[in-house]
Order: C-alpha cells, then sequence, then structure tokens
C-alpha cells in the first residue's frame, strides 16, 4: 500500500513538472497570409486538442530551451538531480519526440534500456522510466532538433513564411497546460544555423500571461493564440534554404521557470526590387555634310591650291551653261566690192 502511494505522489510531482507546455503550430508573413509555413519541431499528426495530463502524445512536439529537458525529481538517479539545469541561449533546442526517436535508435544509458520490455509500451510505468533515465538526464548531442535537415524539408515543400523589412511574422500557439502561456520574447538568428541567435525584435501581439508570473495561466489550458513578430527595416538576412535565398531564423520563448517553451520559425525575407533606370535609345548618326573649303588651310585636303582649283572649275562651267543658252550673234555682211573702172578712174 505504501509503495503504491509513493507511486502515485511521484507521478503527480512529475506531471506538475513535466506537463506544461506550449505548441507552436504553424506561421505565416506579411507578404503573404495565405503561404504558411512550419515550425521546427512541429508534429502535425498530433491535433490540437485535450489530450490530458498525459505526455504522449499532445506534448511529445512542445519544444523545450532547458537542458535537461525535465527537472530532475522523484526516482530519478542522483546524478541526475545534481546536475545543475540551465537555459540553453542557443539552438532550437529539443522535444520529446525528438528524444523519443533517439533513443529507440540507440536504447542503452547508463545502464537503463529505453525500450524497457517489462513495461507496456503505453503505461505510465513506462513514461516514468523514460523520465527518470532519459528525459531528466542531460540531453544527449544526438537528441537535439535537427535545425538544418528540417529547415530544407520545409524549403522542399514550400512551407516557409515570407516576410518583407518592416513587416512581421505571425506564429499560432496552442496552450496545452498551465505555464504554456504569454508573454514570449523573440530573438533572431540572420544566418539561420540555429547558433547565431542575438538580435531581441519587438513582439506586436502577444498571447495572454505575465512574465512575473512565469507564463503560467491555467484558464487558458486549451486555446489558441497568436504571436506577431516585428521585422527591422534593416534587417539583412543571408541564410539559405533549398530554393529560399535572404532567410532568417527566429527564436521565441515564454519565461516557464519549467521551460522555457516556444520554438524556432524560419521565414524568407522578400526585399523590394530594384529598380534600374530605362537603357537610353540608340540614336542614328547624323548623316554625313560637306565641310567646306578650309582656305585658312586648316584641312589638309581643302588648302589653297585645292579652293582655287575648285572655283575655277565652277567658273568654267557656268562660263559654258551661258554659252549653251545664248542667243547666236549676226553675221554681218560683206561690203560690195569696187568696179574696176572705178578703182582705176579714167586715163
Amino acid at each position: 500500500m505504501h509503495s503504491k502511494l509513493a507511486f502515485i505522489v511521484a507521478s503527480a510531482a512529475l506531471l506538475e513538472s513535466a506537463s506544461a507546455h506550449v505548441r507552436f503550430m504553424h506561421t505565416y508573413g506579411n507578404v503573404n497570409e495565405n503561404h504558411f509555413g512550419w515550425v521546427i519541431g512541429h508534429e502535425s499528426w498530433i491535433k490540437a486538442q485535450n489530450h490530458g495530463n498525459g505526455q504522449w502524445p499532445g506534448q511529445f512536439d512542445t519544444v523545450v530551451f532547458g537542458n535537461p529537458t525535465i527537472p530532475a525529481c522523484c526516482w530519478a538517479p542522483d546524478k541526475y538531480k545534481k546536475f545543475p539545469r540551465y537555459w540553453m541561449d542557443q539552438g532550437c533546442g529539443t522535444t520529446l519526440e525528438a528524444q523519443n526517436l533517439f533513443y529507440r535508435k540507440n536504447p542503452w544509458r547508463e545502464g537503463a534500456n529505453y525500450l524497457e520490455p517489462k513495461y507496456h509500451e503505453q503505461s505510465q510505468q513506462m513514461m516514468n522510466h523514460r523520465n527518470y533515465h532519459f528525459f531528466m538526464a542531460p540531453i544527449d548531442m544526438g537528441a537535439f532538433l535537427p535545425t538544418r535537415q528540417i529547415m530544407d524539408w520545409q524549403a522542399s515543400t514550400d512551407r516557409m513564411a515570407l516576410a518583407s523589412p518592416g513587416g512581421w511574422v505571425e506564429i499560432a500557439t496552442y496552450q496545452v497546460n498551465a505555464d504554456g502561456a504569454g508573454p514570449f520574447r523573440c530573438r533572431v538568428d540572420t544566418g539561420a544555423t540555429s547558433h547565431g541567435f542575438g538580435r531581441w525584435l519587438e513582439v506586436s501581439r502577444q498571447p495572454p500571461g505575465r512574465q512575473d508570473w512565469y507564463s503560467v495561466d491555467a484558464g487558458r489550458s486549451n486555446t489558441w493564440s497568436n504571436l506577431r513578430v516585428q521585422i527591422p527595416t534593416d534587417l539583412k538576412c543571408t541564410g539559405k534554404a533549398g530554393k529560399y535565398e535572404n532567410v532568417c531564423l527566429l527564436r521565441c520563448e515564454n519565461y516557464a521557470q519549467n521551460g522555457p517553451f516556444g520554438g524556432c520559425v524560419p521565414f524568407n525575407v522578400v526585399y523590394p526590387k530594384t529598380e534600374h533606370p530605362p537603357a537610353p535609345k540608340h540614336e542614328p548618326p547624323p548623316p554625313k555634310q560637306h565641310v567646306g573649303y578650309n582656305i585658312q588651310g586648316a584641312n589638309p585636303e581643302a588648302g589653297y591650291s585645292q579652293y582655287y582649283k575648285g572655283r575655277k572649275r565652277d567658273v568654267e562651267q557656268k562660263q559654258v551653261r551661258r554659252a549653251a543658252n545664248a542667243d547666236p550673234e549676226p553675221v554681218a555682211e560683206p561690203e560690195p566690192a569696187e568696179s574696176e573702172a572705178e578703182a582705176g578712174g579714167t586715163d
């Protein structure tokens, strides 16, 4: 009886520390609000609905930025309890599903078997076993979200939000449990590597919640909200993903102590096209004209001799034309010759 009560108490404590999350569902930008993008780590097969208090499946795609994923407690090995949990300021975190896939291929850790045969796959005993020995342990390097591969897959399926400088990116969120509320803070990685998050961006639309309450709002469990992030006018994105260039990576997270929870969103910045001035029209060259006679000798081909030769030729041609058009002059009649008698006189 005592062991059963201890199991119930331990399970309740585990649920309190693990079952409080938010899911980022999809995203879009101001360039085309009907062009939806995916979120790194989102599992579309998990419906947005009340799945109860269990971790599977409703919390398996919740992104966590704390290491270990779940704060160690209860029957976790002492070395995990002594391991200081810390906030990961870079990367896109992990999910229970990412770790689940990794440990199914690499089931052994510190003598514990992820596929423990004595527990039924969907039983609470199996879930507790995995929490204590795997999810409460420091995250294995192979169990983080493979951001690059996911981004390339999203690009190949044309699932990337489109935004412009001075525009915005909006994320649809689904609050699973108590500390999956807002507010959120967001940073950008201009190279889209997930290791260059630095600049904090303005969040113009927030899901309900308070920072001083560590993003706890139990009354809004299983509800939808929207998170809008403003894109600076001077943002220069240099990342690439598939056919997309000018890609940035956005990371948003809330203030939950068991988290923080949130997610990474790649988006493509569509810059305005540069307008080039029209090419000048081709002007035909002017017709060649006679340069005239350069009597100053500036033109070697039209010096003094050529000038006077040309003038003489012009005058001669005019005289010929004038002579051809003139009336013929009358011919004078010859005077009569004197007779011999008149010329000789009389004897």
